[in-house]
């Protein structure tokens, strides 16, 4: 399934206009779920709901005051249409930390990791850009399609007002 075409920057500031795009190479990153099972980006589309990949770590502040929130949208799926998961920096040595962290924090929608090396690059390849830090949040349609790349903060109403604008731009 074709995941990447265009890049669209999400920021609060860039809503009330119109935003770039950037073609973006392909990428399928292998990720491990929180029990430790394989898993890939490519299998979390469903064709049906805007995926939000929150980027975080562990020793992220800002994570952790970013997660109840982030929570709560996902807890709204069925109203919003938008699947949360979590990559954790972490990487897959630290799997018991994650879990904790997501027991801790109440975090209910799925968490993975992958080698940081590995979320780098392929940050890179589909941003075309560097990753800066955590949190970091990537946006896709139902389709796969990588629509918004947003590192720092981002609250849930600005996701749903980019959903709803670049959904009446493509009709």
């Amino acid at each position: 399934m074709p995941m990447l075409k265009k890049l669209l920057v999400i920021c609060v500031l860039s809503l009330a206009g119109a935003l770039p795009s950037m073609a973006a190479p392909e990428v399928d990153l292998p990720l491990t779920d929180v029990a430790g099972e394989p898993s890939r980006l490519s299998s979390q589309f469903n064709g049906e709901d805007w995926l939000l990949v929150m980027v975080w770590s562990t020793d992220c502040s800002i994570c952790r005051a970013e997660a109840p929130q982030i929570q709560a949208l996902s807890e709204r799926r069925d109203e919003t249409g938008v699947r949360v998961i979590g990559l954790a920096l972490d990487g897959p040595q630290q799997l018991q930390a994650i879990r904790d962290y997501e027991q801790e924090l109440g975090i209910g929608f799925d968490n993975f990791t992958a080698e940081p090396t590995a979320i780098f690059s392929a940050y890179a390849s589909a941003t075309e850009s560097t990753f800066r830090g955590t949190p970091t949040f990537l946006l896709y349609t139902p389709e796969g399609e990588l629509v918004g790349n947003n590192p720092g903060p981002l609250s849930p109403g600005s996701v749903e007002r980019f959903i709803e604008k670049f959904n009446k731009s493509r009709a």
